[in-house]
C-alpha cells in the first residue's frame, strides 16, 4: 500500500506554501518514501508470516523484519535532517504514524495467530529477537519526531503520544512471546524522613541501681 501522505498532505502542502521552503517540500517527500517503504515491508512479512511452514519460512520473517528495521531508520534519519520540523512536516507525518500503528499491530497479532506453528518451528527466540530489534528502531523513530516537534508545549501533548503508539503495539508482541522490554532501571524505595525541624528523641536509660545503704539510726 502506497500511502504517500494524502490524508494530510493538503493541509501540509499550504503550509509550505505560505512557508515559501522549497527545503520543506523535500524533506515532506523523504518522509513520505520512508514511510512507504516502511508499509511495503509490512505487507511483505505480512504475507510471509501467514503462509510459513518450515525453517526457510522462518529465514524469510528474519529477512522481512530486516528490510523493515531499514526503512524506519532512514524515516528516523529523514526527520533528524529536518533540524527541527514546521507545521507542516508534523501534519504530514501523523496521519502515516497512525497508519504505521495500524499495521505493526497487524503484524503483532499476526504473528500471535502463528504462535503455535512457529514454536514448532523452534522460532520462538527469533521472533523476540526481531520484535525486540525492530521497537529499539522504532524508538528511535518516536525520539526523533518527539525531539522536533515544532512549539513542543503545543504540539507535543498530542503527537507525542500519537508516536508512542508504535512501540506501545512492539512492547504487546514481545511480552506475548515472553520476551523482555529494555527500560530505565527501577528507582529504590525512598527511606522514610524524620519531619523538618525535628529530631529523633533520646531514650533515657534508668540509673544503675547499687547495693542499698543502711541509714544511721537516731539515738
Amino acid at each position: 500500500m502506497l500511502f504517500k501522505s494524502t490524508l494530510l498532505f493538503g493541509l501540509a502542502s499550504v503550509a509550505v506554501a505560505t512557508q515559501a521552503d522549497s527545503q520543506i517540500a523535500s524533506d515532506l517527500q523523504a518522509m513520505a518514501a520512508s514511510f512507504d517503504k516502511i508499509f511495503i515491508g509490512i505487507d511483505s512479512i505480512l504475507l510471509v508470516v501467514n503462509k510459513v511452514a518450515d525453517k526457510a519460512g522462518v529465514d524469510e520473517i528474519v529477512s522481512g523484519f530486516a528490510v523493515i528495521d531499514k526503512a524506519i531508520a532512514e524515516g528516523a534519519a529523514s526527520i533528524k535532517k529536518s533540524a527541527g520540523m514546521s507545521i507542516a512536516e508534523l501534519l504530514n507525518i501523523l496521519g502515516p504514524v497512525g497508519v504505521m500503528q495500524d499495521k505493526v499491530a497487524e503484524v503483532v497479532k499476526t504473528l500471535s495467530s502463528k504462535k503455535t506453528a512457529l514454536e514448532g518451528l523452534g522460532a520462538k527466540e527469533t521472533i523476540v529477537t526481531e520484535l525486540q530489534k525492530t521497537k529499539t528502531t522504532a524508538d528511535d523513530l518516536v525520539n526523533a519526531i518527539k525531539g522536533n516537534l515544532p512549539l513542543s508545549a503545543i504540539t507535543g501533548p498530542f503527537a507525542g503520544p500519537i508516536a508512542a503508539t508504535i512501540t506501545d503495539e512492539l512492547v504487546k508482541g514481545i511480552r506475548e512471546w515472553g520476551g523482555e522490554v529494555a527500560g530505565p532501571a527501577p528507582k529504590a524505595a525512598a527511606q522514610p524522613r524524620p519531619a523538618k525541624g525535628s529530631a529523633p528523641k533520646a531514650t533515657a536509660s534508668p540509673p544503675a541501681k547499687g547495693p542499698a545503704v543502711a541509714m544511721p539510726e537516731k539515738s
